[in-house]
């Protein structure tokens, strides 16, 4: 069973059976040797590190009304999940009260008793219905298959899995020694009070063995030098700003190198934490034994912060080069450009705003309940801006309305993509033929300010001069304002 067709408690039961826990655990090699117990997945290729793990979040047993026939139809636990009516008791098995806490048995496997986020190293978990937190119940599956099926199935018989439970967290981590990769798999069921039940799936490609080939040792070299270039230029905006002071913040390039100054030793910290946390990790006995889960959740928390400041970082460094191209007066024609249609722009952005969010909310109440990418208002403002780059689902929307439908498609197409997108670039348009006019039209030398910058960079790296190129741009104006 694919995990899209999951719709309901027994759909869950069900895939975890007999898809989850076969594709976790290879029984035997292709000449029926056994190969249950080291821990293959079905492709005979990647490695389970550690066992997988089951979390469950559940809701306070607080009745909905004691109408017995209401209680029939809609359940007597029909609350929706949120931290403030989390379920955290700990229970006998089969979700028994314990008369006193000395007949529950407080083991880091028994799924029976509520644990922290900070005792199972796990963090929040967004979802489709809620925001769940990292607390909950959990239980361990086995290093085989036989033995995860065997955990399951007492668990289910047992009721692990009842009226109360709102959020089931599959969570596994497998690494792949051809390629290198480890790969932390999480896989979300949620609860819905009425019956229903919704899936997620996230799924973080890791590479924590670092520096094991020729070229990643050229890559480490890089890093080297890279660290050792952002110490130089810290030395230098850090002496800037101290010769400038206030006024060291009225440029905006100096704001943004400076931007890049923080961000880069950002991802030196960021760097070390995701090595320590790797290291933590990989280095614990559970890891190395395999027969006990180990979580990965902060190693891809770390990993995912690292990437993400990179990819800003690498942004920032990349408009520094518009610093060196804005010295032509050619270069200078987007900018200007922006700057004339910036109040037009402003008007248009409005009125850009209020038409989508109409029309996210029409979309939302009208085909949210049949279209997946319309589930919630973010899914369908996103949709939206892929309709307008013109990636028009008409199949889902004819399949979830009829009438409204079609001709939701048509009227996006043309108040959308006609109407609005020809009068941004009508405003663009005049500003460019000002700008053009104004700024090519005298005859400006295009060379002059950058051989002029080059030929003071190189002065300042050989120690022709001792002011940086913000000071005395600094200085020119200064001049210029006593001269007028």
């Amino acid at each position: 069973m694919p995990l899209k067709n999951v719709r309901n408690f027994k759909d869950v039961i069900t895939f975890i059976n007999h898809t989850l826990i076969p594709s976790l655990h290879m029984d035997h090699r292709y000449n029926k040797d056994n190969i249950n117990s080291l821990g293959f997945t079905v492709d005979c290729v990647s490695k389970l590190v550690g066992v997988p793990r089951l979390r469950q979040l559940r809701v306070k047993p607080v009745l909905r009304s004691g109408n017995s026939d209401v209680e029939d139809v809609l359940g007597k636990y029909s609350l929706s999940y949120s931290w403030n009516n989390e379920d955290t008791t700990d229970y006998l098995i089969g979700w028994k009260t314990a008369r006193n806490t000395n007949e529950i048995e407080r083991t880091a496997v028994n799924p029976w008793i509520w644990q922290s986020s900070k005792e199972l190293s796990t963090l929040p978990t967004t979802g489709l219905l809620a925001y769940y937190s990292g607390n909950g119940y959990v239980t361990q599956l086995g290093r085989a298959r036989p033995w995860s099926w065997r955990i399951f199935t007492e668990l289910v018989e047992a009721g692990w899995l009842d009226e109360q439970t709102r959020a089931v967290q599959v969570e596994f981590t497998t690494y792949n020694v051809n390629s290198n990769l480890f790969c932390h798999v999480t896989l979300l069921f949620e609860f819905a009070p009425t019956g229903g039940v919704f899936t997620r799936s996230h799924l973080n490609t890791l590479r924590l063995f670092l520096y094991m080939t020729n070229f990643e040792i050229f890559v480490a070299m890089c890093e080297v030098m890279s660290v050792i270039y952002l110490i130089g230029f810290a030395i230098k905006e850090g002496t800037d700003l101290y010769k400038l002071r206030l006024q060291y913040f009225k440029k905006f390039w100096n704001l943004q190198e400076l931007l890049v100054v923080l961000l880069g030793f950002g991802c030196v910290f960021l760097y070390f934490q995701r090595t320590l946390e790797v290291k933590n990790t990989l280095g614990a006995n559970d890891a190395k034994t395999g027969n006990k889960f180990v979580s990965f959740t902060y190693v891809t928390f770390w990993d995912s912060t690292l990437f993400y400041v990179q990819a800003i970082l690498i942004c920032l460094v990349t408009i520094r080069f518009w610093k060196l191209l804005s010295f032509s007066p050619y270069m200078q024609v987007p900018t200007r450009t922006m700057g004339k249609a910036g109040t037009p722009l402003l008007y248009f952005v409005f009125l850009l705003s209020v038409v989508m969010t109409g029309m996210v909310f029409f979309c939302y109440f009208t085909f949210g309940a049949n279209v997946d990418m319309m589930r919630n208002f973010v899914e369908t403002f996103f949709s939206l801006i892929n309709f307008s780059l013109g990636r028009i689902e008409f199949e889902a929307m004819n399949e979830a309305d009829h009438l409204f439908g079609p001709v939701f498609v048509s009227f996006f197409i043309i108040f959308i993509m006609l109407i609005l997108l020809t009068l941004f670039f009508t405003i663009l348009n005049r500003a460019l033929e000002e700008t053009l006019h104004e700024a090519l039209g005298a005859d400006i030398p295009e060379t002059k300010d950058m051989l002029d910058y080059l030929n003071h960079q190189i002065n300042l790296i050989f120690r022709k001069t001792s002011i940086s190129w913000v000071e005395k741009v600094y200085m020119n104006e200064i001049n210029q304002n006593k001269t007028l």
